[in-house]
């Protein structure tokens, strides 16, 4: 599996926002992808080389999903991070075990104003 692209791509998540974050998924050649079998795995981390795990997301802890040729990680939790500032990778797992990364970057929380 080759997606025709890996993109560095900082996301801005405001405190609240629930909407998902997603990225269409597409082969090389343009056409879509059967994603059948196929994993996503993204950690937000202070820096790459931290040990801690400031989040994680994944089809498997069901706040990521791989569907209709696009892969989307939840952010209906964000209210509660006490972070502001990382870190991510977003990882596809073909169904051999094999990882592309998909996306990477900073993520910055905003605080939400509206409660």
């Amino acid at each position: 599996m080759f997606f025709d692209y890996v993109r560095n791509d900082d996301l801005l998540i405001y405190a609240g926002d629930d909407r998902p974050i997603t990225w269409p998924l597409h082969a090389k050649d343009g056409s879509a992808v059967d994603l059948t079998g196929y994993h996503v795995h993204a950690q937000v981390r202070v820096t790459p080389d931290a040990a801690d795990v400031l989040h994680e997301w994944s089809d498997d802890a069901g706040n990521a999903s791989l569907a209709d040729s696009a892969v989307s990680l939840l952010v209906d939790d964000s209210e509660s991070w006490t972070w502001a500032d990382g870190v991510y990778d977003l990882h596809v797992i073909d169904p051999l075990g094999r990882h592309e990364v998909m996306a990477w970057g900073r993520v910055v929380v905003r605080p939400g104003v509206t409660r």
